[in-house]
């Protein structure tokens, strides 16, 4: 009889739910191989003061992390290497001229305000290099859109599209990069070449591609849409983008997407008994209402 109770009940854990031998190190590392090539194709292009900008973002952001958990007495993370990774892509979002002391001040930014005051690795809800990015950005606007090639001032593509003025580089020179930038963004290949490294070890799944995630389309779609509204995206191409949206929503709400359209049943009727959907689209649903009742509201 115990045995049959047992195996009627539900067993509750906190995530994860499902593990792996990575560690947080070991991930860390990865990423950073994955960013290697970049990184190195930066130094030939710019130049060697670049690595001057890589030591000061990740010096930095080590020294930043271990000061700051020193002075809260909790445990030093330096060894996991994820400040190291913060430094390095906030290196590779700067300027190639960017002067040393302000991508220390940024650095130190992106580890203490926007990592360590939420809690630390994990606990961030906002990614703390492009944050700092954002706030050297708004600081020092007139050094962070400054891109220099060996000392020659030039424009980025996205300037030259928007003001009209200059010559584009060819689409090879594009996507090699050989044009101007930040640091580690211009050559799209060597990046593409990280991306693929990091899918082909299953840390960036290629699966994500397929994934029915409703919610996760929406955002990274209205980012998408803000992003180059500030850019100054011509109306032609907002009317495109409102219409693709358009059909997007009437493929939802007519049922055309069997999976998201049921995500959106669920909601006007959580409490159906519906078994399929209990099982499929209802199930992220009916466990937030079991957890909101388990707290007592």
């Amino acid at each position: 009889m115990a045995d049959e109770q047992e195996k009627t009940l539900y067993h509750l854990s906190v995530s994860p739910h499902i593990r792996s031998k990575q560690t947080t190190t070991s991930i860390m590392l990865e990423v950073m191989l994955a960013l290697l090539p970049a990184a190195v194709f930066s130094v030939i292009h710019f130049g060697p003061r670049v690595l001057l900008v890589y030591a000061a973002c990740m010096g930095s952001a080590v020294l930043s992390e271990w000061i700051w958990q020193k002075l809260t007495h909790q445990d030093i993370t330096i060894k996991d290497c994820s400040a190291l990774v913060t430094g390095m892509l906030l290196a590779m979002n700067l300027p190639p001229d960017i002067p040393v002391w302000m991508a220390i001040v940024g650095s130190a930014f992106a580890i203490i305000i926007v990592k360590q005051v939420f809690g630390g690795i994990g606990e961030n809800f906002m990614n703390p290099a492009l944050t700092a990015r954002c706030f050297m950005l708004v600081s020092w606007s007139s050094a962070m859109t400054s891109f220099a090639v060996h000392g020659v001032s030039s424009a980025t593509p996205l300037t030259i599209i928007k003001t009209g003025e200059g010559q584009l580089p060819s689409l090879l020179d594009a996507f090699i990069g050989n044009i101007s930038g930040c640091i580690g963004e211009t050559s799209a290949l060597l990046l593409l070449l990280g991306g693929l490294y990091l899918i082909i070890l299953g840390i960036i799944s290629a699966l994500m591609i397929k994934e029915p995630h409703l919610s996760g389309t929406v955002l990274i779609l209205g980012i998408g849409a803000v992003m180059m509204f500030v850019g100054g995206i011509e109306t032609v191409w907002v009317g495109a983008g409102v219409g693709v949206a358009a059909a997007g929503v009437w493929a939802y709400l007519s049922g055309k997407v069997g999976y998201n359209a049921k995500r959106i049943t669920i909601w006007r009727d959580p409490l159906t008994n519906d078994p399929e959907l209990m099982r499929d689209a209802g199930y992220q649903m009916r466990q937030s209402l079991l957890a909101i009742g388990s707290g007592g509201l």
